[in-house]
């Protein structure tokens, strides 16, 4: 089967909108993610297609930390994926991180604590409702109290 040079995909998260991709790898760990097909996200997953866009300008870092999927945030690190990477509202993946130990995760390789959305909202603001996550991030040392 021979697939599209462009595909359009409903992504479902977060806005529920469209995006489209040229990049075959791209698609194909897409949708290995998706799917929770660990296996084959090991297998795809390279330093040419972790840094990869979608809907609204998430990248599978967004996904994973928003998931709590710990292993594969590892995984995408270790191919030099770019921690900071953000979307089109400014958030970076630790703004989805709902759970400290994908925080620490995310923090452990390098992730700024510091840096503000289009809203002059950090990370710290977007989840003072989980007390968990509060603390791993107050636990930060450069962390700025007055951003």
């Amino acid at each position: 089967m021979k697939l599209p040079h462009k595909i359009v995909i409903w992504s479902g998260w977060p806005s529920g909108g469209l995006y489209e991709t040229t990049s075959r790898n791209s698609r194909f760990l897409y949708f290995a993610y998706v799917a929770s097909n660990i296996g084959k996200v090991k297998r795809l997953a390279s330093p040419r297609n972790v840094n990869s866009k979608f809907d609204v300008g998430f990248s599978l870092l967004h996904f994973a930390a928003r998931h709590g999927s710990v292993e594969i945030i590892e995984l995408f690190c270790g191919l030099g994926v770019l921690v900071d990477a953000q979307n089109d509202c400014g958030e970076m993946p630790l703004y989805y991180a709902n759970r400290s130990d994908v925080v620490k995760c995310l923090i452990k390789f390098g992730a700024d604590v510091n840096v503000q959305d289009i809203e002059n909202r950090t990370p710290l603001h977007n989840m003072l409702t989980n007390s968990e996550v509060v603390d791993a991030l107050l636990n930060v040392p450069n962390i700025n109290m007055n951003l």
